[in-house]
């Protein structure tokens, strides 16, 4: 599969980015390995199609870079950095409500409605700090060896937490 060419993992990143303006790269990356995660459990496959190494902070995949270098040329996506951390924001003057908002099939938006559960407080996305705590305390990531593809197992008991 060609990074660019990996539609599904574009319409994630939009789709998170728009539910939580202003959220981290580290963020953006775990929650969508999460959403990736939960898919996985009903299906056997991941929603993005992308395969995950456990890299210098955890789960991790190249195709991001590629997914939000592309967003960021097209104008879609934007980044703020503080001096610490980029914030990611979808450029609203440029898309209306109908182009940003993305069709999900129901067990997609299940997996996406199930991941965002695990990752908010009072319906705010919790901080990089406490997503990267939640992640690794996950048995495929601990079971990894740095710089090795994270492999899921499917079923209801395989992905404990």
């Amino acid at each position: 599969m060609k990074l660019k060419e990996n539609k599904k993992l574009r319409e994630v990143v939009c789709e998170i980015i728009r539910r939580f303006p202003g959220i981290s790269r580290t963020q953006l990356v775990k929650s969508i390995y999460v959403i990736d995660r939960e898919y996985f459990k009903n299906t056997g496959r991941t929603m993005t199609g992308i395969e995950y190494e456990f890299y210098f902070y955890g789960p991790y995949s190249h195709e991001f870079k590629a997914v939000l270098h592309d967003l960021k040329k097209n104008n879609i996506i934007y980044e703020n950095f503080d001096g610490i951390s980029y914030k990611i924001f979808l450029d609203k003057k440029r898309l209306s409500e109908e182009e940003i908002r993305t069709q999900f099939s129901r067990e997609e938006n299940e997996a996406i409605e199930s991941a965002i559960k695990k990752l908010t407080r009072n319906e705010k996305l919790i901080s990089a700090k406490e997503i990267k705590k939640y992640v690794y305390s996950l048995d495929e990531v601990k079971s990894t060896e740095p710089f090795k593809k994270i492999v899921f197992k499917r079923g209801p008991n395989a992905l404990s937490e």
